[in-house]
């Protein structure tokens, strides 16, 4: 017959249940239906009450002590009333719940889609991997989010919102043409409204150049750097010679150069748009 419950006597049901190491169950007569179950290892209250269609039932309630005696049995109290009054079934929530959770996990991600990206698009873009830590530094975040939850609000709060603006804005020039190429007809892996991300800063022309005065105080801290034979000096005047970027410069190969035509063949695999490029060499070069 139930019993109101007290904590000193649920303190010696636990100690019974532990010596015994058997399951026990005490009904609570502070509140119709609750009861506590308590094992060895563990307290649970729990609630048995008849929903709308007469079908008696038992629903969890919550973990005892971190769920008080007084507070059980007012979510015991509310849970009923749900029940009854209101037809709610926790325990279908709760299997639909983690149904959607399971779903979205085995659903495609936005990494996924940038690896895929890469796989079609990205393997002919020699900057691709330096695009691709941009957009992680970003949205790092949001990498593991299937993509059916991402929205163009998700994608610009965190563009918003990354403390360096321009990285930011780098960034969203790196992900729409991937979004663009994963909302195209026939693809829809995207809404196509993703695409129209705000970069959070504008890019400012850049005119800067080396002037003669520039030049006339950098070209002697170089001579004197070659002379003590620094690599990095050469290629730096290399560069000046030959307005070439640094990653070419640095992977110039002496079985690239024609010295009978003065020209440096730069590979299709090291230039940035994957052609071969062919330099003309100065006399200095």
């Amino acid at each position: 017959m139930p019993k109101r419950l007290t904590d000193t006597a649920i303190a010696k049901a636990q100690r019974e249940a532990s010596a015994s190491k058997t399951r026990r169950e005490l009904a609570d007569a502070g509140q119709a239906g609750l009861r506590l179950r308590l094992t060895p290892a563990s307290a649970t209250w729990t609630l048995a009450c008849r929903d709308q269609l007469g079908r008696m039932r038992r629903f969890t309630v919550g973990a005892y002590p971190a769920l008080g005696l007084a507070a059980a049995r007012e979510a015991a109290r509310a849970l009923r009333h749900k029940v009854q009054r209101e037809g709610a079934d926790p325990i279908a929530e709760r299997r639909a719940e983690r149904a959607r959770a399971e779903a979205e996990a085995a659903a495609p991600t936005l990494a996924a889609l940038l690896d895929l990206y890469a796989a079609h698009r990205g393997a002919g873009l020699r900057s691709w991997p330096e695009y691709a830590r941009g957009i992680a530094r970003v949205w790092g975040a949001l990498l593991a989010s299937p993509l059916g939850t991402l929205t163009l609000a998700k994608l610009q709060l965190a563009a918003d919102a990354y403390p360096a603006r321009h990285q930011a804005a780098a960034a969203c020039r790196y992900i729409r043409p991937v979004l663009k190429w994963a909302s195209a007809p026939g693809r829809g892996y995207v809404p196509r409204d993703l695409a129209d991300l705000s970069p959070p800063a504008t890019v400012q022309r850049r005119d800067r150049v080396l002037t003669r005065r520039d030049l006339a105080r950098l070209l002697p801290v170089l001579d004197e750097a070659e002379g003590k034979r620094n690599p990095y000096a050469a290629a730096m005047r290399f560069m000046l010679l030959t307005l070439l970027r640094r990653s070419e410069a640095d992977g110039a190969r002496w079985r690239d150069v024609d010295f009978t035509a003065g020209t440096l063949t730069i590979a299709a695999e090291r230039s940035k748009n994957r052609q071969p490029h062919l330099v003309p060499l100065s006399r200095q070069a």
